[in-house]
């Protein structure tokens, strides 16, 4: 299986939201003859959302504004 690398990420900001839910069910069954029967059942559902937006007023800049090694302009 071949993996295609991601497109240059300078121009855009990647805003990911993850959201987990984890639901568990848990049913006790007591029977007729004193058994009792304990079913748990736990779903996680995980939902990645990535939003890509546009940036405003740094289209020619990295924007990284921990990191100064990259601030110059760049021609197109």
């Amino acid at each position: 299986m071949y993996v295609v690398p991601p497109p240059p990420q300078k121009h855009y900001h990647h805003h990911n939201t993850t959201t987990t839910t984890t639901t568990t069910t848990t049913t006790i069954t007591i029977t007729n003859t004193n058994t009792i029967t304990t079913t748990t059942t736990t779903t996680t559902t995980t939902t990645t959302t990535t939003t890509t937006l546009p940036l405003p007023h740094h289209q020619h800049h990295y924007h990284h504004h921990h990191q100064s090694q990259q601030q110059q302009q760049h021609p197109h």
